[in-house]
């Protein structure tokens, strides 16, 4: 089948799965897994490279989130996330690479670790997906929020050191914690420095009198892609700059005052971005079970 039309059919399916779940009272990742299963079954079939995959899904999604989270209530509970989005997926990748390691004794603890880290940030966007806003506090719809900009990156980078840890058969502590810092602040610092070039570029182009808002909103949906290249080819957290790109726009308001407009169509362009995209992951993840259980 042609790409363009797997494309177009996976398209359609997330539109339509929306109305249909919401009809049907299921969550909406589980009926999208479901859809997606189903149309594996029936030949709809796609194969894609892992690194495509992150590069493609995770920088816009996570910069999505960074952008539109109020960041009054991130503030508040900016310890509890860090908490949570570091300190948890920490002591679970420690916990589940012991558990793993007792199931199996044959297997070597760094790849236990690795096994563990891979499993340890809790998705939020599944979680998200199948609470109801209104039967749920507030505060903690934020908390998973401001945990799913950073728990991938604290999964990714402990999956990284146990992975260097399984080839090398060497381990340090104090190496993999400092290499933990550098490599994340080194993330969040390019995402804000290209943010905040975006921004001084932006507001020069518009004393000059270009206002033009589609040409500004689609600048601003290459700066995650070109923040997580620029950290990925550094060898820092790809996730984390487009996460301080997100953040950085957010806190500076680069649309002024006076392009209100611009700056409610940037928000709806994200939030169909945001929903596609989360469509587009259930699904895929849907087509790849039948193969995995082969």
């Amino acid at each position: 089948m042609h790409v363009t039309i797997v494309v177009l059919a996976l398209l359609l399916i997330t539109a339509i799965s929306g109305p249909v779940a919401k009809i049907l009272s299921i969550p909406l990742p589980l009926l999208l897994i479901a859809c997606g299963i189903a149309s594996s079954f029936l030949g709809l079939n796609i194969a894609f490279d892992p690194e495509t995959f992150l590069l493609l899904f995770i920088p816009p999604l996570l910069f999505s989130e960074a952008y539109l989270i109020p960041l009054r209530d991130f503030r508040q509970l900016r310890w509890t996330i860090l908490l949570l989005a570091v300190g948890l997926v920490v002591f679970s990748t420690l916990a589940g690479g012991y558990f793993v390691h007792c199931l199996f004794p044959t297997l070597p603890f760094a790849a236990a670790f690795a096994l563990a880290a891979i499993l340890s940030p809790t998705d939020a966007v599944a979680v998200t997906s199948m609470v109801y806003e209104e039967h749920v506090p507030r505060r903690f719809l934020h908390i998973l929020q401001g945990e799913a900009l950073l728990n991938d990156a604290s999964g990714l980078v402990c999956f990284k050191f146990a992975v260097a840890a399984t080839l090398t058969g060497t381990f340090s502590v104090t190496q993999a914690s400092w290499g933990f810092v550098v490599v994340a602040l080194s993330g969040v610092f390019i995402g804000i420095l290209l943010a905040i070039l975006f921004n001084f570029a932006n507001r020069i182009v518009s004393r000059h009198g270009f206002n033009e808002p589609t040409t500004q909103i689609t600048l601003m949906t290459l700066l995650p892609f070109a923040a997580y290249l620029l950290a990925e080819h550094l060898h820092v957290s790809g996730i984390l700059a487009s996460v301080g790109a997100g953040l950085s726009l957010n806190q500076s308001r680069v649309f002024g005052s006076a392009q209100t407009a611009t700056r409610l169509r940037g928000s709806a362009v994200w939030e169909m971005i945001t929903f596609l995209f989360n469509g587009l992951v259930f699904l895929l993840l849907g087509l790849q079970l039948p193969d995995i259980a082969r």
